[in-house]
């Protein structure tokens, strides 16, 4: 069967399809990505996999631009004539959904990694779209197979009758490689609390450098890490300067993008996610997990699928500096209780979140027969 796999950026689909899409092939599939050129896009081509730009802007409502990305999907999709169309990220959904229709492709699937920001913000912007977006997900997800991460997520898409249940699976995650080896949390200082993810406000960035301030009043010994590119296009990016000013002050270092994301973990004693950001499952926190890091995250949708409280880490209310220091400060006084959640965390992954356990269930659903 030939699938073409549609995504926002190319960094999306190697990061988080590329196991999936060579799983495909090894069985014989032809596999096409579509997606803007970006600094990753070598890297899928590298691997042999056929590739073609398509222009997309990731955020953003100009409907004339809008147009010209549906009628370069429309060219692909006529051009190529896929078996199978999978879909990611938003404005990928909607658009591939209603070419596809029109096409009359059979299969389409599309993939729900998290509410995203429209749905988790409360601004006037967002409550004023919220409804479109609605009601456009309505349009093209009829008659579609719709893979969700989490059961908030997919109970919120049949609640607002978007999707039938019949249509809906879930995929756990886009899984991880759990390591052979594991380094051992260290119990001398000093020790390092990291939050890996986009800087975004949503992601509670602001969340753990309060937390941080009010950790380092406490004990100097505990360092705090951010990891993760500048987002230029999101609507709720943090500026270069503002992260500059927090690393000046001293309250956190600013590591920026790291390629090699198993030496991190390695060194962190702790990893956090104060999200507020509508999440699928949170690779970081299945990442630190997977090397037997003990994690601190909200007590959101999908964060609430890789966090045991009290087992392999803790969950904390939403848009809390003071919960998530209490929450630090109880594990790094607690080296033992560190450990025996790392691996706790690292034993949940294996059995539900291993990228083998996430290549069964997309099996499942890509080697379906259509109805």
């Amino acid at each position: 069967m030939k699938i073409i796999f549609l995504a926002n950026t190319s960094w999306n689909l190697y990061n988080y399809r590329l196991e999936l899409i060579e799983h495909l092939r090894l069985r014989g599939n032809s596999i096409v990505a579509l997606s803007p050129k970006d600094k990753f896009t070598s890297h899928l081509v590298a691997r042999g996999l056929k590739w073609a730009n398509i222009d997309i802007a990731a955020r953003g409502l100009n409907p004339f631009y809008d147009l010209w990305t549906i009628s370069q999907i429309y060219w692909h999709y006529r051009s190529e004539k896929p078996d199978i169309v999978s879909h990611f990220t938003i404005k990928c959904v909607l658009y591939g959904s209603w070419v596809a229709r029109l096409l009359g492709i059979k299969q389409v699937i599309n993939n729900i990694t998290g509410l995203g920001y429209i749905f988790s913000s409360n601004n006037l912007t967002t409550r004023v779209l919220r409804p479109l977006i609605i009601s456009l997900y309505r349009s093209a997800l009829k008659n579609t197979r719709v893979i969700f991460q989490n059961p908030d997520d997919r109970s919120f898409f049949i609640s607002n009758k978007i999707v039938q249940e019949e249509h809906t699976h879930m995929v756990t995650g886009s899984g991880v490689v759990v390591p052979k080896e594991t380094v051992n949390i260290g119990a001398v200082p000093p020790f390092l609390v990291v939050l890996s993810g986009r800087m975004l406000w949503s992601k509670g960035i602001k969340v753990f450098v309060d937390a941080a301030q009010q950790v380092r009043q406490v004990r100097k010994d505990i360092r705090f890490v951010l990891v993760g590119d500048i987002s230029t296009e999101d609507l709720d990016a943090i500026h270069r300067a503002v992260l500059d000013g927090w690393v000046k002050s001293g309250s956190v270092e600013w590591w920026g993008w790291v390629d090699d994301m198993a030496q991190v973990y390695q060194q962190a004693h702790i990893v956090c996610l104060p999200t507020s950001y509508g999440e699928g499952i949170p690779r970081s926190l299945i990442e630190a997990s997977a090397h037997a890091r003990p994690i601190i995250a909200t007590d959101m949708p999908g964060c609430r699928e890789i966090v045991q409280p009290g087992v392999n880490g803790l969950l904390i209310p939403p848009n809390n500096p003071k919960a998530l220091a209490a929450a630090v400060l109880l594990l790094i006084d607690n080296p033992q209780t560190m450990q025996k959640m790392g691996l706790a965390g690292q034993d949940q992954v294996r059995q539900k979140f291993s990228i083998e356990k996430i290549l069964e269930q997309n099996m499942e659903i890509y080697q379906r027969k259509p109805a």
